[in-house]
């Protein structure tokens, strides 16, 4: 079984005898790492990892309506943020900083023009519309089988 790269870099600690790595302590001593967190602010597990880095000045956290984890801004936001800058992200954290976010919200919030938001709105009702049709024709062939 092929190892995923979080267990490789796991053992690579242990054989320099690193036992625990606490994320905390690595961001407080080093204030030039900026890291813009994603919280799912309903999400139990989340909100422990949370309260490790929550009072760091260098992590930006974007609280999201949603309890769980991993799930926070929408699919079609994530290839818009990572096209970003720091400063772009700078300016979605100071919008938003201190909200819980709903993930419409912001994708509305950081697509560069109306155009892509509707753009991507109007793909996802049709992708929504194509699978309930789908279903329902699924759903009339089975009851035209048991006929």
């Amino acid at each position: 079984m092929r190892k995923n790269y979080q267990w490789q870099v796991w053992e690579a600690f242990q054989k320099e005898g690193i036992e625990e790595i606490n994320l905390g302590e690595m961001l407080a001593a080093d204030r030039d790492i900026i890291v813009f967190y994603y919280l799912p602010a309903g999400s139990a597990d989340d909100i422990v990892q949370y309260k490790v880095i929550e009072n760091l000045e260098n992590v930006k956290t974007f609280s999201f309506h949603s309890d769980r984890h991993g799930h926070t801004m929408l699919s079609e936001n994530i290839p818009m943020i990572l096209a970003k800058s720091r400063e772009q992200l700078e300016a979605l954290y100071r919008k938003y900083q201190g909200e819980v976010i709903e993930p419409w919200e912001y994708l509305r919030g950081s697509s560069d023009s109306m155009n892509d938001f509707v753009l991507i709105t109007v793909r996802r009702i049709r992708k929504r519309i194509i699978a309930s049709v789908k279903h329902a024709g699924d759903i009339v062939q089975d009851i035209l089988t048991k006929l």
